[in-house]
C-alpha cells in the first residue's frame, strides 16, 4: 500500500498503521469511495480505479471535506478462490491527510 511518499508492505505492517489511525479517537472522519472501476486482467488478476473523499466530522454543523483521492488498485486470487489487495497506490488530489 502506498501514497503520499509512504510505502507499507504487508499484512502486519499496514495491521499496525491502521490501529494506530483507528487509536486516534480526537479525528473522526468518514470516507465515501465512488466511481469505482473494475477490470479483469486475467483469471486471477484484476484491477480497478476509484476516488474517495474524505469527510471530517465536528468541525462545523455540516461535514466538511479533507481531501479528495484516487485510487489504482491490483487484485489476486488467492488459493481458497478469495479475491484479496496485491497493491494499492493513492494519490491524493486535493486536501491532506
Amino acid at each position: 500500500m502506498g501514497g503520499a511518499g509512504q510505502s507499507i508492505s504487508g499484512r502486519d505492517a499496514i495491521g499496525h498503521v491502521l490501529a494506530a489511525r483507528e487509536a486516534d479517537t480526537s479525528r473522526q472522519t468518514r470516507h465515501q469511495v465512488t466511481n469505482v472501476m473494475f477490470e479483469l486482467t486475467g483469471p486471477d488478476t484484476a484491477i480497478a480505479h476509484s476516488l474517495l473523499s474524505v469527510f471530517v466530522l465536528g468541525v462545523s454543523e455540516e461535514p466538511t471535506i479533507s481531501a479528495l483521492s484516487e485510487f489504482d488498485d491490483e487484485f489476486a486470487r488467492d488459493a481458497d478462490g478469495r479475491w484479496r489487495f496485491a497493491r494499492r497506490q493513492a494519490t491524493i488530489l486535493a486536501g491532506s491527510r
